[in-house]
């Protein structure tokens, strides 16, 4: 059986690794909150660039080629001595 002394050592013991597991819970609850914080700003700027993007697409004009054009282009590709010839 343990003493009075050894059991109020132990009782010591056991505050000082219970303060300890409340300062190391703290410190990674402090980390969450970053990371989650972090998360927040990651999420906010990806949907801020996402709008951007968007807004870009509808407002920048982009010139799109027409079927005759296509064609046209097609035929000097595949035949360009007949375009490049001299009368």
């Amino acid at each position: 059986m343990l003493t009075q002394e050894e059991l109020l050592q132990k009782i010591k013991e056991a505050a000082v690794e219970q303060k300890d597991a409340r300062n190391q819970l703290a410190a990674l609850k402090r980390q969450c909150l970053d990371a989650e914080s972090h998360l927040i700003h990651c999420n906010l700027n990806y949907e801020r660039l996402i709008e951007d993007l968007r807004v870009c697409r509808n407002t920048t004009v982009s010139y799109e080629l027409t079927e005759r054009e296509k064609d046209i282009e097609r035929f000097r590709q595949v035949l360009p001595d007949l375009i490049n010839r001299k009368p």
